[in-house]
């Protein structure tokens, strides 16, 4: 008895399509895992002559570690956990940067710098991230400040609850 073809050309047909159709997928998984053609990015090198490379100094490494234990060992225990996570100075300018523990972008950062008799103020904004809030980053030009220590008091307000940290910056202009 004879064995109709059509059957046959059935089952080579999805045979030949089930195999093309893995080999598209390997070939795709290869091509992407690979990037080939630059199409994701993945090899993207980003070169920059402002980046830094080099180890710390070591009066880097005194101050980053001034600032941690300062900020930790001056954080007045009031309602409001405040944190300075970074005092840095450029040519130009002081950045101050602080967390505190609560979610909130409804409050306030206010900052001030005295020095002998003289008193600046600076106030900025709440950034509320996942698990706690930032203020949103003190930029002080350092045509308002001498050379010298400055003392920092950072306060951070969300509602009724406040809280503080203090610190100290030497000034080099």
């Amino acid at each position: 008895m004879k064995t109709p073809t059509h059957k046959k050309t059935n089952i080579r047909i999805i045979s030949v399509t089930t195999i093309v159709l893995l080999l598209v997928t390997i070939g795709g998984f290869f091509i992407y895992k690979q990037d080939l053609f630059g199409l994701f990015g993945t090899k993207e090198v980003i070169e920059s002559s402002n980046i830094n490379n080099s180890p710390p100094s070591d009066e880097q490494i005194k101050d980053g570690v001034n600032t941690k234990t300062n900020s930790q060992n001056n954080s007045i225990d009031t309602n409001l956990k405040v944190n300075l996570t970074s005092i840095n100075q450029t040519d130009s300018k002081i950045q101050i940067r602080a967390m505190v523990n609560a979610i909130s972008s409804q409050g306030g950062c206010e900052l001030q710098l005295t020095k002998d008799n003289q008193t600046i103020t600076k106030t900025v904004t709440l950034q509320a991230l996942p698990s706690t809030s930032t203020c949103m980053g003190f930029d002080i030009s350092k045509t308002e400040l001498a050379a010298g220590e400055w003392k920092i008091k950072l306060t951070i307000t969300i509602g009724s609850k406040t809280g503080y940290v203090e610190d100290v910056v030497d000034v080099k202009i």
